[in-house]
C-alpha cells in the first residue's frame, strides 16, 4: 500500500522530532566522555533508561513480536554494534567529528546496502542531493577535522557505528518488522544480556556527578533508544529509507552549531557554507521522492 497523505505528513513529523534527539545524543555522547565515563558505562545507562522507559509501553502492548534470530540481529547491529561504537568514537574524537560522520554518512553508507541488498535504484536527483550532501559535509569536515591529534582512530569507529546501522534498516526492512515491536526489542532484551558484559569491567560511574548520570540515563536510555528508534523505524517504513536518511544529512549543521554553544567547538565560515550546502541539497532531495516502497511494512500506529 502506498502511504497516504497524512501517513507521510506523520513520517516528516517523526523525522523533525527524531533529528533534535539525534542531536542531543550526539553533544551528550561528547559531553558524557568528558565526564569521564567509559563507552561501557555509557552503554549500561542507554540500555538501563530505555528498559526503564519501555516498561509501561511492554505492560501496555506485551512483548514484541520478533523471532529470537530478529532480536539478535537488533541487538548486535542497532544496540550493541552502534551504540558502543559510537561512545567508544565520542572518547576519542570531538562532537563536531560525530555530527559530520553518524548523520551526515548515513545516506551514503545506507545506499549502498540498499542498493546491494534490495536493488534501490538511484534517480538523478538523488544523485545530485547526495552529491551536494557531500560536497557539504565535506567542507564541514574541512573545518572541524585536524584539530584534535589521533581522532582519526574515532573517526573509524563511528564509520564502523553507521554500517552497524544500516544493517539494520536492512534486516527491518526484509523481515517487515513493525517500529513499536524493532524499538522494544531493543529496549527490553539490550540490559539481559549486556548486564553480565558490564559487571566484569572497571566501573566509573559512581564518579561522574549525579545529574550528569542521570541526564545520561534519560537522554540515552529513554529519548536516543526508545523515542528515536521508534520514530526512525515508524519514519522509514513510510517515508522509505531514501528519503529517511537524507533528512538526517541536516543533523551535522544541528549538532555543530550545539557543539558549538555547549561544548565550545566553534563552527568557521567553511563550515557555515557546508551547512547551508546540506540544508538546500537535503530540501532538494526530499521534495523530489517518490512514496515508500510498497514491500516495506508499515509500523504500527501509537495506540
Amino acid at each position: 500500500m502506498i502511504p497516504t497523505p497524512r501517513e507521510r505528513q506523520a513520517g516528516y513529523l517523526c523525522v523533525f522530532a527524531m533529528m533534535f534527539i539525534w542531536t542531543g545524543f550526539i553533544i551528550s555522547g561528547r559531553a558524557g566522555s568528558r565526564t569521564g565515563l567509559p563507552p561501557w558505562d555509557m552503554g549500561l545507562l542507554r540500555y538501563a533508561g530505555s528498559l526503564l522507559a519501555a516498561l509501561p509501553f511492554m505492560l501496555r502492548h506485551g512483548l514484541p513480536r520478533v523471532s529470537l534470530r530478529q532480536a539478535a540481529v537488533i541487538l548486535v547491529t542497532a544496540c550493541f554494534g552502534f551504540g558502543l561504537l559510537a561512545y567508544a568514537a565520542f572518547s576519542l574524537a570531538p562532537a563536531s567529528h560525530g555530527a559530520v560522520l553518524i548523520p551526515g554518512g548515513l545516506p551514503f553508507v545506507s545506499a549502498l546496502v540498499m542498493w546491494l541488498a534490495f536493488g534501490d535504484r538511484f534517480t538523478a536527483r538523488r544523485c545530485i542531493a547526495l552529491g551536494l550532501i557531500a560536497a557539504g559535509i565535506a567542507l564541514l569536515a574541512w573545518d572541524t577535522f585536524g584539530a584534535t591529534p589521533g581522532a582519526w582512530r574515532g573517526d573509524l569507529l563511528f564509520l564502523a557505528a553507521i554500517a552497524s546501522f544500516a544493517i539494520y534498516m536492512v534486516a527491518v526492512r526484509h523481515w517487515r518488522i513493525g517500529a513499536r515491536d524493532a524499538t522494544l526489542a531493543m529496549c527490553l532484551y539490550a540490559l539481559p544480556v549486556y548486564l553480565p558484559v558490564w559487571l566484569l569491567l572497571p566501573t566509573r560511574i559512581h564518579e561522574a556527578p549525579p545529574l550528569a548520570v542521570a541526564w545520561q540515563f534519560v537522554m540515552q536510555g529513554a529519548l536516543a533508544v526508545l523515542a528515536a528508534n521508534y520514530l526512525f523505524t515508524r519514519a522509514m517504513n513510510v517515508l522509505g529509507p531514501a528519503t529517511l536518511t537524507t533528512c538526517t544529512a541536516l543533523v551535522p549543521g544541528m549538532a555543530a552549531f550545539g557543539a558549538w554553544a555547549l561544548l565550545g567547538e566553534p563552527i568557521g565560515a567553511v563550515g557555515l557554507v557546508g551547512i547551508a550546502v546540506v540544508s538546500v541539497a537535503t530540501v532538494l532531495a526530499v521534495t523530489g521522492q517518490p512514496a515508500a516502497d510498497p514491500r516495506v511494512a508499515r509500523g504500527p500506529a501509537p495506540s
